[in-house]
Order: structure tokens, then sequence, then C-alpha cells
């Protein structure tokens, strides 16, 4: 963006802006995340759960119009 000369989601400093600090406050608050910024077991678990429904085998593929 024109003229911004720092990180979108950072204010000029670094440090988080309002809306990425207001993601992170969930975070922690819902058990997503330790205070220490890292991810919390039910934040791992979930993204487990995430990355298995998306691979998983119950979801219909895709006919290939090539074959």
């Amino acid at each position: 963006m024109q003229g911004q000369d720092h990180a979108a989601g950072a204010n000029p400093n670094g440090s988080p802006d309002a809306w990425v600090q207001g993601q992170i406050d969930w975070a922690k608050r819902n058990g997503y995340m330790n205070a220490d910024g890292s991810y919390t077991q039910k934040e791992k678990d979930l993204d487990q759960q995430t990355q298995n429904d998306d691979y998983s085998s119950d979801i219909p593929q895709m006919p290939n119009p090539g074959e």
C-alpha cells in the first residue's frame, strides 16, 4: 500500500495493530494460544483435524475431464 512503510497488521514500531491484537487476545481467552504466544494442544488438535478433513477419503473426488 502506498505510503505504508510497515507490514500489514502491524504498527510502524512492529507491534500488532488493533485488529491483530484482538485476534491474539481472543485466541488466548479461548484456549488456543498460551500467554507466551505459543499454540496450546487445543489449537494443535484443531489444526490436525482441519488438515485431516482437507484430505479425507470421504470427500468425493472431482472428475478429471481429461480422462
